[in-house]
C-alpha cells in the first residue's frame, strides 16, 4: 500500500485524533495551549474537532460508541489517505462524519492498525475523484507560498461565485415573477424525483436529468402532481435572519410530461424542510421557526402549529432542528428532531391536536426522514451522521454512504439519497449519489452519481411508502392498522391551530 501523492503542498495526513477518558478536559488544555477553537459534538460519542494547519485535530472519547470506535485512552490515531483502494487489513474504523477532514475527502470508514507503541494508523481511500480537491489555502496571505495551487483554487472558486450571482438573480426573478426560468418537460423513462439545492432532478437506475433549476428541499406527490419547496433567498444566507422567500411549486403531470408549474404558496421561510400531504392538507416543516405549517390548496395563507411551544429562531435551528414529518397508520403524527449532533436524534409522537404524546431517541445523529414499513422493521430513518439507515430494531444499508438523506420505499426497492458535505456558502454545488437497494435482501443493486446533493427522494407515480396518503391505502388493516387519515379514512383529522 502507498500513501496518496497530493503534490508538494497537500499532505496525505489529514487527521490526528487523541483518545481520552476525559476529552472535555483535554480539549480545554489544547484550546488554551494552541489557541484553536474546537467544535463540539456529542453524537455518536463526545468529540471535539479543530482545524490546525493542513490537518484536523480531534479529541474524542476513548469509550467510543461501539466496537468500531473504541480506543485506548492516551493513544493517538493518525489518519492517512491511501493511493488506492488496497487498504491494509485492520479494524473497520468509523471516521467522524464531518467533511472535509483537514484538506481531504476520506471515505466514511478506514482500516486501522496499531504500531508497536500502541498508537493507531488509519488508512482511508479518497473521494477526490468525485468531489474534487479541497483548496489548499484559506486566505490570500498564504497565496505567495502556493501560487500553483492558487490558480486552480481561484478558477474553481470564481466559477462557483459567478454561479452564486447568477443563481441569486434567477432565484429573485423567479420569486418576484411567479415563474420558472428553466424547465424540461419530458419525464419518460424516469422513476424518481430527487430534490437538491442545485435543481430538481428525475432519475432511474442508469441516468438522471435536471427538470427545474433552483434550490429545493421537501418534495411529495399527490394526484399526479409533484409538490416541492423552493428556497429563493440569497445563497449562503445568514440563517439567523428570516428571508421569507420560500415558495411551494405544484408541477402538474400528464402522460409523463410536465404540463404546468404553479405557485401553491409563497412568503415562507427559506429554511422549510420536508413536507407531506395528510388527507387534503399539506404539512410543511418550518425548521428554523420550530413549527409545522398546514396549507390547504386554493386557500390563502397557512395555519401554524408549535409542538414544543414557541421557540426562538436560535433554539429552533441550533437545538432541535425539526426536519421530517409523517403520519402513522394509528392516526398519530411523527416528527423527527435532528438535534444537530448535540444529542441523538429524537421522534415526537403527536396526536391530532399536535400535543406530544411521547418522545423517544433513535440510534441516529443529525437524522432525516421517517418512513413506515408496515413490517418487522417498523420504520426507516436516515442516520446522516452514521452514514446508514436505521430501523426500530436493526441497521440497514452500510455501504460506505456519506450523508444519507431522502428515502423512497416501495414493495421492491428502497432508494436513498446520499449527500457530500461542504461549508454552507458552497453547499449548493457539492455532488451526491442515489443508491438503489433491493428491499428483500437490502443489497445495493446500483448507485448513481449526481452533480447535486439530494435533499429528498420520491417516486414520480406517488406509489411510495414515504408518502403518508399512499401508506394509508396500503397498510395491513387486519394487523390492527386502520387508515385514520388519507384515502379510506372515515373522517378528516380535527387539528387545533395557532394563528400564523
Amino acid at each position: 500500500m502507498k500513501l496518496a501523492n497530493r503534490g508538494s503542498l497537500l499532505s496525505p495526513l489529514f487527521l490526528i485524533e487523541l483518545h481520552s477518558s476525559r476529552p472535555e478536559e483535554l480539549a480545554t488544555f489544547y484550546q488554551v495551549a494552541l489557541g484553536v477553537k474546537f467544535r463540539e459534538t456529542t453524537y455518536p460519542y463526545p468529540c471535539y474537532l479543530a482545524r490546525v494547519g493542513s490537518f484536523s485535530l480531534m479529541i474524542s472519547s476513548s469509550i467510543g460508541n461501539d466496537g468500531e470506535t473504541v480506543s485506548e485512552s492516551g493513544k493517538c490515531t493518525f489518519g492517512f489517505l491511501s493511493a488506492d483502494g488496497d487498504l491494509p487489513k485492520g479494524e473497520h474504523y468509523f471516521l467522524h462524519p464531518k467533511r472535509p477532514l483537514g484538506q481531504a475527502w476520506p471515505r466514511q470508514f478506514a482500516s486501522r492498525v496499531r504500531d508497536p507503541e500502541g498508537n493507531y494508523l488509519a488508512f482511508a481511500s479518497s473521494m477526490e475523484e468525485i468531489v474534487g480537491r479541497v483548496p489548499p489555502v484559506q486566505s490570500y496571505r498564504e497565496l505567495k507560498d502556493c501560487l500553483r495551487e492558487y490558480v486552480v483554487m481561484k478558477l474553481q472558486r470564481s466559477r462557483k461565485r459567478s454561479r452564486h450571482f447568477i443563481d441569486d438573480f434567477l432565484d429573485w426573478y423567479e420569486y418576484t415573477s411567479g415563474r420558472v426560468t428553466f424547465i424540461r418537460r419530458d419525464l419518460r423513462g424516469y422513476t424518481h424525483v430527487v430534490a437538491s439545492r442545485e435543481g430538481l432532478y428525475v432519475v432511474n437506475h442508469r441516468s438522471y436529468k435536471r427538470i427545474l433549476r433552483g434550490s429545493f428541499f421537501g418534495t411529495t406527490v399527490k394526484d399526479g402532481a409533484i409538490y416541492c419547496f423552493q428556497a429563493c433567498g440569497p445563497t449562503g444566507r445568514n440563517l439567523a435572519k428570516a428571508e421569507n422567500k420560500g415558495r411551494i411549486l405544484k408541477i402538474s403531470l400528464t402522460n409523463d410530461r410536465i404540463e404546468q408549474v404553479d405557485v401553491l404558496a409563497k412568503d415562507l421561510d427559506d429554511g422549510c424542510h420536508q413536507m407531506d400531504f395528510i388527507g387534503e392538507d399539506l404539512f410543511v416543516v418550518d425548521c428554523y421557526n420550530g413549527r409545522i405549517l398546514q396549507i390547504t390548496p386554493d386557500v390563502p395563507g397557512y395555519r401554524a402549529h408549535y409542538p414544543l411551544g414557541p421557540l426562538s429562531r436560535e433554539q429552533a435551528n441550533s437545538k432541535y432542528h425539526f426536519n421530517s414529518i409523517a403520519a402513522h397508520p394509528d392516526g398519530t403524527l411523527w416528527l423527527l428532531l435532528h438535534n444537530k449532533n448535540r444529542a441523538p436524534s429524537e421522534v415526537l409522537v403527536m396526536n391530532r391536536n399536535f400535543e406530544v404524546l411521547r418522545r423517544f431517541p433513535v440510534k441516529a445523529g443529525a437524522a432525516h426522514n421517517i418512513v413506515f414499513t408496515n413490517d418487522e422493521f417498523g420504520y426507516l430513518i436516515a442516520d446522516s451522521s452514521g452514514a446508514r439507515i436505521v430501523t426500530a430494531n436493526r441497521v440497514l444499508g452500510e455501504i460506505g454512504m456519506i450523508r444519507p438523506r431522502g428515502i423512497s420505499l416501495d414493495s421492491a426497492l428502497c432508494v436513498v439519497g446520499d449527500s457530500f458535505f461542504c461549508s454552507r456558502p458552497f453547499r449548493r454545488y457539492v455532488p451526491g449519489r442515489v443508491h438503489f437497494f433491493d428491499r428483500s435482501s437490502w443489497e445495493c443493486l446500483c448507485s448513481l452519481t449526481l452533480p447535486a446533493a439530494p435533499t429528498e427522494v420520491r417516486r414520480i407515480d406517488g406509489k411510495d411508502w414515504s408518502i403518508s396518503n399512499y401508506l394509508m391505502s396500503q397498510v395491513n388493516i387486519e394487523a390492527g392498522h386502520s387508515p385514520a387519515w388519507g384515502p379510506g379514512a372515515s373522517r378528516e383529522p380535527h387539528i387545533a391551530t395557532a394563528t400564523a
